[in-house]
């Protein structure tokens, strides 16, 4: 070559690397010695950073304990981890993948996937290489209501004194509570996918019957933000027909109330009319 200024262009590259954007300039000295300009060619890949992540407050922390799985378009798997309590790095061809997470931590809804593709020949941006998998914790609410209080519309009336458990599949206790009148939120974080059970023990109120026989499965689903149940109470209820003597003819006009064993009056007094009188929620 004569000396002086010479650049190298690559017209195409081979698959797997990245063609080379600018020219290369090789000066060539007036001299009999071989000259050497080593041409390099990166790998065509991408470092994918996927934080895996729940919200405290205002801020992010990372989750650790969430199976997380890469897939490519055909859905083969090509990485898979537990995460941990820093990023998480992935290098991948360019291509489609998707982001799964298979299992997330016990308490948490699991995330959803998120699909994404890099370009081949670097041109995906490194802002686009970024991935964030959010978790929200599961809730889990529990009512205790008066029995067909719920209906038709009606604002339920809500049960208080109910001693409440959630007991594992070997009934250990896990968590206890007394009902307040409002509606509780479980406190403890159980386990994905494993069998509970709740049930009332006790009753401190007079004006409801105790049941012991109801027994509710609970399996926290990974899939669902929020699950809730509902316990009932049921009450006494009295009808008292006033008739006249020897016949099942009512009684209009009768000055009428309830006492108990010792004499106090329960409720208020009534009338008699054509038909009966109900009293609720006596106690036993």
């Amino acid at each position: 070559l004569k000396p002086g200024t010479y650049y190298i262009v690559e017209d195409a590259t081979v698959d797997g690397f990245i063609k080379l954007a600018d020219k290369i300039e090789v000066d060539i000295e007036p001299s009999g010695e071989v000259q050497t300009k080593n041409v390099y060619n990166a790998v065509d890949e991408y470092v994918v950073t996927i934080n895996k992540v729940e919200v405290v407050g205002n801020n992010k922390a990372f989750l650790p304990g969430a199976q997380i799985v890469i897939k490519d378009e055909n859905g083969k798997i090509v990485a898979s981890w537990t995460s941990g309590t820093e990023a998480h790095l992935e290098t991948l061809k360019p291509g489609t993948y998707t982001i799964e997470e298979v299992t997330p931590p016990n308490g948490y809804v699991k995330s959803e996937a998120i699909t994404f593709t890099l370009l081949k020949g670097g041109l995906t941006k490194v802002e686009d290489t970024k991935f964030e998998l959010i978790n929200t914790k599961i809730v889990i609410t529990v009512d205790k209501l008066e029995l067909g209080s719920d209906k038709n519309g009606n604002t339920p009336v809500h049960v208080t004194g109910a001693t409440m458990q959630i007991v594992d599949s070997q009934g250990n206790v896990i968590e206890e509570w007394i009902s307040d009148g409002s509606r509780y939120t479980v406190k403890s974080t159980l386990v994905t996918g494993e069998k509970y059970y709740i049930r009332e023990v006790a009753l401190n109120n007079d004006k409801y019957l105790l049941d012991t026989n109801t027994r509710v499965e609970l399996v926290v689903d990974g899939d669902k933000a929020t699950q809730n149940f509902t316990f009932y109470n049921d009450y006494t209820t009295l009808h008292v027909n006033k008739y006249i003597e020897g016949t099942t003819t009512f009684l209009p006009g009768v000055q009428l109330h309830l006492e108990d064993a010792e004499g106090n009056k329960i409720g208020e007094a009534w009338t008699s009319g054509n038909t009966y009188h109900e009293i609720t929620h006596l106690k036993p």
